[in-house]
């Protein structure tokens, strides 16, 4: 999932392009105004940043793993 700011400031076209390698292998991407909910609630794992989506799998007592962007 990636944040709504995302989304917006880049335009769709550009993220499916950039991920086009990931999606090819098999990812989801996730639209931001809809589905993210249930997409958090079905996870096994949370991969992410210090951001809201991160905090909301710890709550979900889901196995999260944070990374520091550099």
């Amino acid at each position: 999932m990636l944040h709504p700011n995302v989304w917006s400031g880049h335009g769709a076209w550009q993220i499916r392009v950039a991920q086009r390698s990931a999606l090819a292998a098999g990812a989801l991407l996730i639209d931001p105004t809809a589905g993210w909910q249930q997409a958090l609630t079905a996870s096994d794992v949370v991969v992410g940043d210090h951001g809201s989506v991160t905090l909301y799998g710890g709550c979900a007592r889901r196995a999260r793993r944070a990374r520091r962007l550099r």
